[in-house]
This record gives structure tokens, sequence and C-alpha cells, in this order.
């Protein structure tokens, strides 16, 4: 998981700028559900991911691994302020 991601356009040194407005996550195994969750909107903000809205993304993201990992709803909502799961990237 990453914090941030990169702009999509290049910046006057012909880079990318950090992106602020959204993260990144790649995750496999056999606790996930392949597929894209979530996006950007035109200008680069995470979109939001089901009924999370964008600026809750990163714990909901945190959340769905705790659980994909095998921990129980109590220490995930011990842990995570808010926590949220995002059902369907979890495989049953």
């Amino acid at each position: 998981m990453n914090v941030f991601g990169r702009r999509s356009y290049r910046n006057t040194r012909g880079g990318r700028d950090h992106n602020q407005h959204h993260a990144v996550m790649v995750a496999f195994g056999a606790g996930v559900n392949g597929g894209v969750y979530g996006g950007v909107d035109a200008e680069g903000r995470a979109e939001a991911v089901g009924s999370v809205s964008a600026d809750r993304t990163m714990e909901c993201a945190a959340s769905s691994m705790m659980r994909a990992l095998g921990h129980s709803d109590q220490v995930v909502q011990t842990r995570i302020q808010g926590a949220e799961v995002h059902a369907p990237f979890l495989r049953s």
C-alpha cells in the first residue's frame, strides 16, 4: 500500500509530483477477490469505493486487508477507527 500516488501529468522538470488525494494498494492471495476497486476523477482525486467516501478509502483498504488476512471484526474495529470493510474485496 502506498500512502500517495503520483499525478498523471508531468511537471516542468519532466517527473510526476506526489498526489496527496489518492493512494494505491495492490493485494493478492487466497482471501482476496481480483479486480479494481475505486479510481480517480479527471483531476486525479480518489473517488468513492462503494458506500465509502473518498476521504475514508485508506481506512477501508486497511480494514478490508485485515479481514482478508483473517482478523476478526472485533480486532479490526479496535485497531482502525471508523473501520468499514469493502465486502466485494473479500473472497468467501
